[in-house]
């Protein structure tokens, strides 16, 4: 019996050993691949990831699910941002969690998702819930909506950290400006950069920057980039990096909370929404 103990404890350590390896190098990987795919390309790759999400939604995320609930941060952005009624515009509404949960509280509500398996089981879900949603088929990167025509904007998933490159975030964040009401707000949810710097990480890093000189590279390629399972995530590393990207847009900040990962946003309504 003490040889069998020593056998499987010996198995356990060396299997360990490989996993880790393995989960290291499966970093490197999905860390560098940013560096090297375009951001049409990482864009291609998240709505792929899901399509494939969503393709069963009902198992996915039963009617009788915790999920269906507003996160925490959500219900404080309604609480202190969201104060008076009108119409918001959910992007990437998915499931229709989040859309359902503010049309609940008395709020007009547009939902904006690209696949179909997902918006049509959000449908189901408002209508069982008695709750009216105008949910529309639409990427939020390509809002049809009209112009001057909503008061919030919710973008939520911590889905602004999913638009790959920092000039393609700033030119999508211009656009938002267009379809806000005078004093409207836009909110987002962005990524956080929760955990201390590794040896892979900054190896990854090095590789990164090597990649980024060959031609072909992603010259969109920023530290905290990275693509786990095909959904690109550009994770904020510190306040200032956030602040000074959503501010050099012309957006007025109203309210950032870093630990929560949101960011509530307005526009002067004497800029000009293309400057």
């Amino acid at each position: 019996m003490y040889i069998l103990i020593l056998c499987i404890r010996i198995f356990d350590s060396i299997s360990t050993r490989i996993i880790t390896f393995l989960f290291r190098i499966q970093q490197l990987l999905t860390g560098v691949l940013p560096a090297v795919a375009s951001p049409d390309e990482l864009t291609r790759y998240l709505q792929t990831h899901y399509g494939h999400t969503y393709h069963n939604a009902p198992a996915q995320y039963p009617e009788y699910s915790p999920i269906w609930a507003l996160e925490p941060w959500e219900e404080d952005v309604l609480t202190h941002h969201m104060s008076s009624p009108g119409t918001v515009l959910v992007l990437g509404t998915g499931v229709g969690r989040e859309s359902i949960g503010i049309a609940q509280q008395g709020y007009r509500v547009v939902g904006l998702e690209l696949h179909f398996d997902a918006l049509h089981w959000a449908v189901q879900r408002a209508n069982t819930r008695g709750v009216r949603v105008w949910f529309v088929q639409a990427s939020f990167l390509a809002i049809p909506v009209t112009p001057a025509s909503v008061d919030y904007i919710l973008l939520p998933s911590v889905m602004y950290s999913a638009i790959p490159g920092k000039r393609e975030r700033q030119t999508w964040l211009r656009s938002l400006r267009t379809f806000l009401r005078p004093q409207g707000r836009a909110i987002l949810n962005f990524m956080v950069d929760r955990e201390p710097e590794t040896t892979t990480q900054r190896l990854t890093l090095a590789l990164a920057r090597h990649i980024m000189k060959l031609p072909g590279a992603n010259k969109s390629y920023q530290p905290g980039d990275t693509c786990h399972q095909s959904h690109f995530l550009h994770i904020f590393r510190t306040e200032e990096e956030l602040r000074s990207e959503v501010t050099e847009t012309g957006a007025t900040i109203h309210a950032l909370n870093w630990a929560s990962g949101y960011v509530v946003l307005g526009w002067p309504t004497s800029v000009d929404p293309e400057s």
